[in-house]
């Protein structure tokens, strides 16, 4: 039998590594590898060596600086990754997610400077910033050029020595295709059969791309992949090729053994949806984490799984902005006893495998299938945590709401889209559409039971005006102020392929910037051949994201949307969303404005973790917070005060104990230090 493979891209952190069972030895996880090399000090030390920072291409970076800065994110580095790897769950402290992002964002930035082909970024992690088409793809591998991801891919697969084997490449964001390329082209070289798989990628990837322009890139395409198997399959029909490659299988035989949409390079199977879904197959393989017993002690193993509660489209599927039904193979089918045989399935595998948390990724659970859900739950007494998506239906009263609690759900998104009726009808969020005046009443419910809530919304959809925008605006300011752990994502809409609007572009009046990149989404556009006013949309956006996560800082102290991008990439906010009751990033900020005025010299205190020391002359030091982005200049008498602080004694003895010759002034400066954040209570 040829060994399989499966090899991811250089996507997400180790939080969102699958541990694979026993039978799926054969996993590469290229992105584990790449940021385990990344955030290795001995690495970083190479990299950076030779680099004469004096150079104009590194001016940015004041010399003045750099030396203590870039030696403070090399002390703290390990410290900072461990916020993304599973030892993390044994505590979450935002001070710490903030401090992480601050050390991580610092030295990607170093590494986008030198490497300056590449980004590295929290939106995508890592891309190459020069390729974006097929035809970039063709001119780069037609010369045969090299580079640092290219060679640190084929480094890599070296060391595995792959030969004569069955391998599937995983990507997981659309400009990860250059990666899987590169992956392939190395692979071809030594008699493997590889396969390109986007069942399971990012829904951003752009299916309509491969369907478009597979065809005319055929022989590019199939140069490299024997196979490329198209849209997100849930089910897991994939495991239907692998448990059938026992020997090298005559390619006419595929489509007895394969359920989806398949391409070969003969171009000759392209296989429709079969008429039934095979459900022996739909709980095989599911992505696996295991949480810290501490932080959930009551759930077993801790076992975690991202999957479907039904394998359909959206019940709905009415929205003239979203292309979700344009990936999803089968049709919603609203029928009471199909429905009740899936997640009676679900119940079964679940207590069968002592699942303990589970991520639903429907993009809007309809009330009554959720009820049977919980009721089935409460029924068997399960103890699991789970968080859904659904949208407003006046069926979410106070003692339903109160029962999805009990059934442990402790994070519920809705699709809130716009707060005006008006743009709601426009975008054609349907007829039943529960009144607005009406939607507080669910959101309180929700909130009243404990089940955190998350709106998603979406900010100057075609023909709405900035009017509508506001009360969208102000509907989630109120919220986010009021509630105790109420958050929402407010995006800016982007026009995505093969929606609604995408098709009918001119009964909408919009007009297409460029519709070659193949990316799904973010397509740029004009409205009525007028640009839209990105900056009154920022600032909209950035104001709402700060109040919820960083309330504490200035707009300047950080980049707003690069922390939300960290945050979300990692699955940080969605897991304190998860396990917290009171918005820990709330919590912080009433605890730095509290004790402002919260000092005595009667106290015992310790000094921030966070604190560096970043530049020093003959006769100051300056005290730099990476977390409270407070800076300080002090006499450089103050250097031996926090260099022989101990903890173990009230405030008064470590001034009495440590600097004796302090003047009524200089305790002043102590106090001070305190009120900003340096000095932190017991």
């Amino acid at each position: 039998m040829k060994k399989i493979y499966r090899i991811n891209t250089i996507s997400r952190f180790e939080t969102e590594k699958y541990l694979y069972s026993e039978s799926n030895k054969g996993v590469i996880d290229i992105g584990v590898l790449f940021w385990n090399k990344i955030f290795d000090k001995k690495y970083i030390l190479s990299i950076f060596k030779n680099i004469n920072f004096k150079d104009k291409q590194y001016s940015f970076w004041d010399d003045k600086y750099f030396e203590n800065d870039f030696s403070f994110v090399l002390r703290n580095i390990s410290r900072a990754k461990k916020i993304l790897t599973e030892d993390f769950w044994k505590k979450i402290i935002v001070e710490d997610i903030v401090f992480a992002y601050r050390i991580i964002n610092t030295l990607l930035s170093y590494f986008s400077t030198i490497f300056y082909d590449f980004i590295f970024s929290f939106s995508n992690w890592v891309y190459h910033k020069n390729y974006f088409t097929i035809e970039d793809y063709i001119e780069y591998f037609k010369e045969e050029r090299t580079d640092f991801i290219k060679d640190f891919i084929e480094d890599v697969l070296k060391k595995k020595n792959i030969k004569n084997s069955i391998v599937i490449i995983e990507p997981y964001r659309p400009r990860e295709l250059f990666q899987a390329l590169i992956i392939a082209s190395y692979l071809r070289k030594n008699w493997n059969i590889v396969i390109f798989d986007c069942s399971s990628s990012n829904e951003q990837f752009n299916f309509s791309f491969w369907l478009k322009d597979l065809k005319k890139n055929a022989k590019f395409i199939f140069s490299y992949f024997d196979f490329v198997i198209l849209f997100q399959d849930y089910w897991n029909a994939l495991e239907g090729i692998i448990s059938n490659f026992k020997k090298w299988v005559d390619i006419r035989n595929i489509s007895k053994i394969y359920e989806n949409i398949c391409y070969t390079k003969n171009d000759k199977f392209i296989f429709k949806k079969p008429e039934t879904i095979s459900d022996e197959r739909l709980f095989q393989s599911f992505g696996k984490y295991f949480l810290d017993k501490d932080k959930i002690s009551k759930f077993g193993e801790e076992l975690f799984i991202t999957l479907r509660m039904l394998p359909f489209k959206c019940h709905w599927s009415a929205c003239k902005f979203c292309a979700i039904n344009s990936s999803n193979l089968y049709i919603y089918k609203n029928e009471n006893k199909l429905i009740h045989q899936y997640i009676d399935k679900l119940i079964e595998y679940i207590s069968k495998n002592n699942i303990s948390y589970i991520v639903f990724l429907d993009e809007a659970i309809h009330p009554d299938v959720l009820l049977y859900f919980v009721d089935k739950i409460i029924e068997k007494k399960l103890q699991i945590v789970y968080r859904f998506r659904t949208r407003f239906d006046p069926k979410y009263t106070l003692d339903f709401c109160k029962k999805i609690y009990k059934s442990w759900a402790r994070f519920c998104g809705i699709w809130l889209e716009s707060f005006s009726g008006e743009t709601n009808l426009r975008i054609w969020k349907t007829a039943k559409l529960l009144p607005l005046e009406d939607r507080e009443f669910v959101m309180n419910n929700f909130l009243k039971a404990w089940v955190n809530l998350h709106l998603y919304a979406i900010m100057w959809l075609p023909g709405e005006r900035k009017s509508d925008i506001l009360k969208t605006y102000a509907f989630l300011k109120k919220y986010i102020k009021e509630s105790d752990f109420f958050t929402c994502s407010p995006n800016i809409f982007y026009l995505m392929k093969w929606t609604e609007f995408y098709n009918n572009k001119e009964k909408y009046w919009i007009t297409l910037e460029n519709d070659d990149d193949f990316c799904l989404s973010y397509l740029d556009y004009f409205e009525n051949n007028e640009e839209r006013d990105i900056d009154f949309l920022f600032k909209l956006h950035y104001d709402i994201e700060k109040e919820q996560l960083i309330p504490w800082l200035s707009w300047k102290d950080i980049d707003v949307w690069d922390f939300r991008n960290f945050i979300d990439r990692s699955s940080l906010f969605y897991h304190l969303k998860t396990f917290y009751k009171k918005s820990p990033y709330k919590a912080l900020w009433e605890f730095y404005n509290n004790s402002k005025n919260d000092f005595s010299l009667d106290k015992k205190y310790r000094i921030s973790p966070y604190l560096e020391v970043t530049f020093e002359d003959s006769k100051n030091i300056e005290i730099y917070d990476w977390v409270s982005f407070q800076k300080l200049i002090f006499n450089k008498k103050f250097k031996n005060f926090l260099l022989k602080f101990d903890n173990k004694f009230i405030l008064s003895e470590n001034i009495e104990k440590n600097i004796k010759d302090f003047s009524s002034e200089d305790v002043d400066i102590v106090y001070n230090l305190l009120k900003n954040k340096f000095l932190i209570n017991q």
